[in-house]
């Protein structure tokens, strides 16, 4: 009886030691994952790997806009807005959306949700239409109604 306690916790430690090391393995496999092929935590949430959009000033104000992952037509992909000083009080209220070369809006405004020292936001290029070149900012808000733009294709 008592060579099967001893045999019974012998084996349980055995497992909970598999289960440790299986767990920080799958971790570090992560992470080393990420590290190698230059992800961001964006990456890791499931939108994709996170691209500067570059910067511009709308209202006085600096933006940094971030693409995360691809925009595909009638797919929801996602774009950050990380304002100059942080998200706070004073931060304004944010819309996006996306259009065409043409101009024509590619799809509905969206207003951010706060992540962070970011807003990020979900847009949807509408189905069948033209591929989005540019994503357009617009500050709203304390009499302020500006509007700025990025395009979207590299070297554009």
């Amino acid at each position: 009886m008592r060579k099967n306690i001893q045999m019974h916790s012998l084996a349980t430690l055995c497992l909970l030691f598999v289960i440790s090391c299986a767990d920080s393995n799958a971790n570090a496999a992560h992470k080393a994952e990420a590290s190698e092929t230059g992800k961001s935590e964006a990456a890791s949430s499931g939108h994709g790997v996170e691209k500067s959009l570059g910067s511009l000033t709308v209202a006085g104000r600096d933006f940094e806009v971030l693409l995360l992952g691809e925009l595909v037509s009638g797919r929801e992909g996602a774009i950050e807005v990380e304002p100059r000083g942080g998200v706070g009080e004073g931060t304004p209220a944010l819309y996006i959306w996306l259009e065409d070369a043409a101009g024509t809006q590619l799809s509905a405004p969206a207003r951010g949700s706060r992540a962070g020292d970011r807003l990020h936001f979900h847009v949807t290029p509408r189905a069948g239409a033209a591929a989005p070149h540019r994503v357009v900012l617009r500050v709203r808000g304390d009499g302020l109604d500006e509007r700025g733009s990025l395009l979207l294709e590299e070297g554009a």
